[in-house]
């Protein structure tokens, strides 16, 4: 909803995150590729050097991920570092199970700000 109505332009965005998000983001008419449909998890360095931008996506939106990996964080690196939005759909830090703190949302946030020096929009 955020999107829709703050940025209404952006139709398209890189997405980490579960297959949950992106049928929200299907229902306001925003394109959600990566996500789990995602499924190489590695990324060599001459990859990333010739990895090709879609200009279509304009923004990188990071949701809670059991399945983040090297490969998505550097393609949603590539986003970032060439003026796309950033946007969270939370910053959880870690979830608990059966008492115990799991890595959750912040944990892949906190990856990206690192690499970049951009700060996401939560």
């Amino acid at each position: 909803m955020y999107l829709s109505q703050e940025h209404p332009d952006i139709k398209k965005v890189y997405f980490i995150g579960e297959q949950g998000i992106i049928d929200a983001f299907s229902s306001f008419g925003i394109e959600a590729v990566g996500g789990p449909n995602e499924k190489e998890i590695t990324m060599t360095s001459t990859e990333y050097e010739h990895y090709e931008l879609d200009p279509e996506i304009g923004a990188v939106v990071v949701g809670y991920d059991t399945d983040v990996s090297y490969r998505k964080v550097c393609i949603a690196t590539l986003y970032l570092q060439n003026d796309r939005k950033f946007i969270a759909c939370n910053d959880d830090m870690f979830d608990m199970v059966q008492g115990r703190p799991i890595p959750a949302t912040g944990v892949t946030l906190n990856t990206l700000e690192y690499t970049t020096g951009i700060k996401p929009h939560v």
